[in-house]
């Protein structure tokens, strides 16, 4: 392979350049048309007064599409409410629904109205709501009936917030949640003490527009706009916070990776709460393209979109489109229209990928990799095939990386794996709970600690090998979980592998697989031992290997490791006994 006169040679190596402050157009790598420092409510008034009359969002049901110029009129209702009932710039509100079409007109109205917007995680309940609405002092909660069980957060927010059935709407007082003094039912509802949807929005009606541009003109690009939580794969999740500013950055880091134009249409299976979501809404967004999100993920549901809406793109986690390939080679669905799109949040083995490119027929298909706090690389259609399936490409404009040892924090040559520090001046602001962790994962050179285990080949793309934290070390062996993983999904009867490390008494740790099989096909622990046997070395061997239907996932899909680790410790306890 040829060398790729685009990767920078100090890609490979350590980049001593000093770390640069966030800057739209002083970086001659960013595109002519990014647009000038300004906020999200200012933002997309300018994209909507461009796409007009498109479709914005659409669903299956047709009573549901919205275009363009009525998002921004929704979004311009919203604020206004907020201004009409005195909620003052720089009050914390909360979203707390799944993937519904008030759902981005709300992060809008907020970005309008100036209020940081806390994306409640759609999985939460009772005690998850209560924590994280007061880690961020929420004073405004928007929240839908449920996600897919009528009542299910309502229930929950009684529970969080005792008193809240004898307050009066918009004048909540509880002990438990001393900040909140606003709950509004998006789906409208009639229940103590929450205002309904329409009700909110006539707030809004006699608010002049000069009052609303007033408002919107004292919002600042630096001011904070998005909190949202970690997934929380290996424990519990950390809030992060992104300005108006970075995340403007972000989104137009991504639809420029993506390769979106106006006239695409993106299908969004995963949750809008979850930076993976969120990013490709507003990267469409951005790109004028129609958006077909899913409300909650359902492989039968997300290839009936696609067909329906003949969709280019379509975008989620691993588990996602194993489930969808599976369905799809049970039910034949038209999915002639898809060209492109990404797989992210975890890393996919290469046969998933290659399965949508032949399969799907998404021929421009590829890998994104990034964190909650930054994003890094993408593949792209250009890229060899076996890098596009089997690397997670080259890094994202205006992005370095650098590859260096675990232990001393030197740079490794290409080829060897180490740990993964990436640069951007898209990187979150820092954690709202813990303000001192960004920096200290973060080097004097700008460079964040990822945690995630990788090398970079001698042609410029990158590669994982796993977290740091998932790093198996048996009898002084390191071994990459993903590798182990990877080499299971050779077996014919495999549809999918988890492989984590327990502990040993006599190796320190151990290996041991949670292996889901396909329909129809059966095999034995013993079956696979001797598979892995044949094949890989033997201290990547699994001891233990467990038949499960399904894996403990976080609300956006990705594999909870720290559940599986606590499952095999409890199922190997129960066979001593």
């Amino acid at each position: 392979m040829k060398e790729n006169a685009d990767v920078p040679a100090d890609r490979q190596g350590r980049d001593k350049r000093p770390y640069r402050e966030p800057a739209m157009k002083e970086n001659a790598d960013i595109p002519a048309d990014w647009p000038e420092k300004t906020t999200f409510g200012a933002w997309f008034r300018a994209v909507a007064a461009g796409a007009g009359d498109r479709a914005v969002l659409v669903y299956r049901d047709p009573a549901r599409t919205i275009t363009y110029r009525e998002l921004d009129l929704l979004s311009d209702a919203i604020a206004k409410s907020i201004i009409a009932m005195g909620i003052e710039k720089g009050t914390h509100a909360a979203l707390w629904a799944p993937n519904i079409q008030e759902w981005p007109a709300i992060l809008l109205g907020c970005a309008k109205a100036g209020l940081p917007l806390l994306l409640v995680n759609t999985s939460f309940r009772s005690y998850d709501l209560e924590y994280c609405l007061n880690l961020v002092d929420v004073g405004i909660l928007f929240l839908a009936s449920g996600n897919g069980q009528p009542g299910e957060y309502i229930s929950a927010l009684y529970e969080a917030c005792p008193g809240l059935e004898d307050s009066q709407p918009g004048k909540i007082s509880s002990q438990k949640l001393p900040h909140l003094r606003t709950a509004v039912q998006i789906d409208d509802g009639n229940h103590r003490g929450i205002l309904p949807w329409t009700a909110f929005l006539g707030q809004g009606e006699q608010v002049a527009r000069t009052d609303l541009q007033a408002r919107e003109s004292s919002v600042r690009p630096e001011d904070r706009f998005i909190f949202l939580f970690t997934s929380g794969t290996t424990g519990w999740p950390k809030c992060i916070t992104w300005t108006h500013e970075r995340l403007i950055g972000t989104t137009f880091t991504l639809a420029d990776g993506f390769g979106l134009a106006p006239g695409d249409v993106v299908c969004i299976p995963p949750p809008f709460f979850h930076l993976l979501g969120c990013g490709i809404l507003l990267s469409a967004l951005s790109s004028s393209c129609t958006v077909a999100p899913l409300e909650r993920f359902n492989p039968q549901e997300m290839l009936r979109t696609i067909e329906t809406f003949r969709v280019t793109h379509i975008f989620g986690v691993p588990s996602m489109f194993v489930s969808a390939l599976n369905e799809y080679n049970r039910t034949r669905y038209n999915t002639a229209s898809l060209r492109g799109g990404v797989v992210a949040g975890a890393v996919s083995p290469p046969a998933v990928v290659r399965a949508v490119m032949d399969i799907l027929g998404a021929r421009e298909f590829g890998i994104c990799y990034g964190l909650s706090e930054v994003l890094a690389t993408i593949t792209r259609p250009s890229d060899p095939m076996e890098c596009r399936t089997g690397s997670i490409g080259r890094p994202l404009r205006d992005t370095d990386i650098r590859i260096v040892h675990p232990l001393d924090g030197t740079d490794v040559r290409p080829g060897e794996t180490g740990e993964i520090l990436v640069r951007s001046p898209w990187m979150i602001s820092g954690y709202y709970d813990k303000p001192d962790t960004i920096v200290a994962a973060t080097d004097d050179d700008g460079f964040l600690h990822t945690g995630d285990l990788g090398f970079v080949d001698g042609d410029g793309y990158y590669h994982i090998a796993g977290r740091s934290r998932d790093l198996i070390i048996r009898g002084g062996e390191n071994i990459s979980p993903s590798e182990i993983e990877e080499f299971l999904l050779t077996h014919p009867a495999v549809m999918d592998a988890q492989v984590v490390g327990i502990k040993s008494e006599y190796y320190g740790e151990e290996p041991v697989a949670f292996v889901r099989t396909k329909p129809g096909q059966a095999v034995t622990a013993l079956g696979l031992k001797q598979f892995c046997r044949r094949s890989i070395a033997i201290e990547k061997v699994p001891s233990t290997f467990f038949f499960v239907d399904q894996y403990p996932l976080t609300a956006s899909g990705k594999v909870q490791k720290f559940r599986l680790r606590e499952m095999a410790a409890e199922l190997l306890s129960e066979q001593k006994r």
